[in-house]
């Protein structure tokens, strides 16, 4: 085994070839030229040209970085695929309005291929004729329409600009270095988008980058989390349904066989709640087997992902799906292992097992090429690799059983294999379900990312993705938190794509949820390969829950802190979030519920602060409450609140309470909470210690309740206040109350 825990600068071998054309200048591959709500223009251009030769009959033609034409039989050629947003409605039409052309020459192009499988089965390469035996250059035009699809919030039209025209009966190779094309809105079209919430959800965003004309509407919405189970099955992960709710996602259950009793029936149901409900499915996890509930079938395979795709012309899921399996003590016992890594991280006194990682790649084809770049991103992210390779160009050790079961069981954060596999367990190494079995690494719970044939075969046997979630108990956990892999034969080629672009996504993109990070590299796929890409989306399934975060930094983990009120009441309600050293912290999760009902859920701006504006509460003023804070790579926080001020619950006597400024000390901003007993004329209002008003910040009448003001640390005329103590002063005829806030560091 050899450990690599820093980056290695070195320098590869060239794999582009010889340089047939290199654009003269420098722009971007596609950019939009205009738009208007009924068209959009787009201008592509070529960077350059190489040739490869050698490795088969014949010349292949690529572009750096670019996709593939992928047609079985036609010319290998270059393309590039660029989703761009169209109307949510209506038909689209492409034309080609220009383009500038080069000719390079005599080349004998090969016909594209399958390409092969992992368990060594492979198509022969043939010619199409129909292509071949033509005088007519191929393809006919430089851009296609390949289609148009839902990407979640986005209606979008996948462009294929084909830059490489090849004549068959010639030889003769042009080259479009340039070309400009309209997509035309008119008439009905494919694929329209239906849904009732008109913005975009954050978890996305990522995966709008690659989309053309895409701009932030400003307005974003998390999406639901949905369990799909028979009321045992649901029954026996409460546990994690709870945890969910309580972390601030809005829960929502689908009992089969009251969602219907086929994976159409069902499909069908998730594709209406799609478009009706107000908060679209986001998360999709499906608690029990074929047995329980029905599963999707892509050709002869199971494919949980049809559930996870909305509408037809893509294999990009817009709902991100997971799936956990066994008997209804196998479902507890995987939900206990969710909930205990994400509420109370495992870390053993002196044992950094976060930054520390297993790396397995065969030594065929480009196995240790691909397997290299994976242990590179690791390194890049300060990750510790255990690399095993058996190549020398790389430095890997021979893959041994033992070694690899002994790197587990002290702990690491990810397994990530690439290689031969079966039902059963791996090729390379041949670690199998036995030793998978004799693991003993507790709760130290890893995620498996496994490129390998068949590892998820779950239907009709008990397959090596479900070792690694079933093995073990509450008592004697063992295994992995998650298990990424095939549920048949999968394919060289978009496989390499689909494990190093969900690490690319997770370390790069900052895509901080596995099943989303996957579906990241599903996104790369296809717009290497297209929307087919021989099944290898359709295959690929998440064992466990698709929002689970792992643990990637130094142990032990930060602490969230936070600031926030002891009480719970209807109406806006402040909460400020800290980490390591007191700094605020961005993008973390609050959840508020009473109960079994989730209050309101948000994100803290770049401050650490948020503002939840809290519903009527569903048990009533007297019932107290639970807030829950997480983020990645930090430890929860978790808090009850009490109910406000004795006399709030329904028919009792309300009281005239002023709550402390949260935060408190404060740089930016602070809110400041109070409650009336009764509608009433009220003044809030800042002083400095001399009794100087500095800014009246409500001076009007205000119904009873609970009532939430921000300052921002500035006086009336819009100075910044310097730092120092400021009282705050409520007062309504008869009556007053005061407080104190602290702004410093401004």
């Amino acid at each position: 085994m050899r450990s690599l825990g820093v980056v290695l600068m070195l320098s590869f071998a060239c794999l582009g070839g010889r340089l047939l054309y290199q654009s003269p200048e420098q722009a971007d591959e596609a950019f939009i030229v205009e738009s208007d709500a009924g068209s959009v223009t787009v201008r592509f251009a070529t960077p350059a040209l190489t040739a490869e030769e050698g490795g088969s009959p014949g010349t292949v033609l690529r572009v750096p970085g670019w996709g593939v034409l992928a047609v079985e039989g036609a010319p290998d050629l270059p393309v590039l695929r660029r989703m761009v947003q169209v109307p949510d409605a209506g038909g689209v039409e492409l034309e080609i309005l220009d383009e500038t052309t080069v000719s390079l020459g005599l080349f004998d192009v090969p016909p594209f291929g399958r390409p092969a499988l992992r368990s060594g089965g492979f198509s022969p390469v043939w010619r199409d004729e129909a292509i071949y035996g033509r005088p007519d250059p191929f393809p006919a035009a430089c851009a296609e329409l390949e289609g148009v699809h839902v990407l979640r919030d986005l209606r979008v039209a996948t462009v294929r600009f084909q830059p490489v025209r090849f004549d068959p009966s010639t030889g003769e190779v042009t080259l479009v270095t340039s070309a400009t094309v309209r997509l035309d809105f008119r008439g009905r079209g494919d694929n329209e988008l239906s849904r009732v919430f008109d913005g975009t959800t954050p978890g996305f965003e990522p995966f709008y980058r690659e989309v053309l004309g895409f701009e932030p509407s400003g307005t974003f919405l998390d999406g639901s989390y949905v369990f799909i189970g028979t009321e045992e099955t649901l029954a026996a992960v409460q546990e994690l349904i709870d945890w969910k709710r309580q972390r601030g996602y809005r829960v929502a259950l689908g009992i089969v066989p009251d969602i219907g009793s086929t994976a159409e029936e069902i499909d069908a149901w998730i594709e209406l709640a799609f478009a009706i409900w107000p908060f679209p499915p986001e998360w999709l996890m499906i608690v029990g087997g074929e047995y329980r509930v029905p599963v999707p079938m892509y050709e002869d395979f199971a494919s949980d992902n049809i559930y996870g795709v909305i509408g037809t012309g893509t294999s990009v899921p817009s709902i991100h799906v997971g799936r956990i399996t066994g008997s209804l003590d196998d479902l507890q016992y995987q939900a206990w292992k969710i909930v205990q890594h994400e509420a109370n991280p495992f870390e053993p006194a002196g044992v950094n097992w976060f930054q520390k990682t297993v790396v397995i790649g065969s030594s065929d084809g480009l196995d240790p090429l691909h397997s290299w770049e994976h242990a590179v991103i690791f390194m890049d992210h300060d990750l510790a690799v255990d690399y095993y390779c058996d190549s020398p160009e790389y430095g890997g050790a021979p893959p041994d059983i033992s070694e690899i079961a002994a790197d587990i069981d002290e702990g690491r954060t990810i397994v990530d294999y690439i290689g031969h596999g079966g039902v059963g367990g791996w090729g390379t190494s041949g670690f199998s379900i036995s030793d998978v079995q004799a693991l003993s690494n507790g709760r130290m719970l890893p995620w498996v990312n496994s490129i390998a044939c068949s590892n998820a075969a779950f239907m009709g046997a008990y397959c090596f993705g479900e070792a690694w979630m079933t093995e073990g108990d509450t008592v004697a956990p063992k295994g992995a938190l998650g298990f990424m892999g095939a549920t048949t034969g999968s394919p060289f080629g978009p496989t390499d794509s689909l494990a190093e672009y969900t690490w690319r996504g997770y370390f790069e993109l900052e895509i901080h949820h596995m099943g989303a990070a996957v579906d990241y590299g599903k996104l790369k796929v296809e717009e290497f390969y297209g929307p087919d890409n021989w099944g290898n989306n359709w295959m690929h399934m998440v064992f466990g829950c698709p929002e689970v975060d792992i643990y990637a930094d130094t142990s032990p983990i930060a602490v969230l802190e936070a600031d926030h009120s002891q009480y719970v009441w209807a109406g806006p309600w402040p909460i400020y979030v800290t980490g390591e050293g007191g700094q605020p912290v961005e993008d973390a999760l609050v959840g508020v519920v009473q109960d079994d009902e989730l209050l309101g859920a948000g994100y803290t701006d770049n401050d650490g602060f948020l503002s939840l504006d809290l519903p009527t509460l569903p048990y009533g003023s007297s019932v107290g409450a639970t807030v829950t804070v997480t983020a990645h790579n930090h430890r929860p926080y978790t808090a009850s609140l009490d109910p406000a001020p004795a006399g709030w619950e329904e028919g009792g006597e309300a009281v005239f309470f002023l709550d402390r400024a949260i935060p408190s000390p404060f740089s930016v901003s602070t809110g400041i909470s109070f409650g009336l007993p009764s509608p009433a004329f009220c003044n809030l209002a800042v002083y400095d210690l001399s009794g100087r008003l500095v800014r009246t910040l409500v001076e009007q009448d205000l119904p009873a309740g609970g009532h939430t003001v921000l300052w921002d640390g500035r006086t009336g005329s819009g100075e910044l206040c310097p730092d120092g103590v400021y009282f705050i002063r409520l007062s309504i005829p008869g009556d007053g109350l005061t407080g104190r806030v602290v702004r410093l560091g401004g």
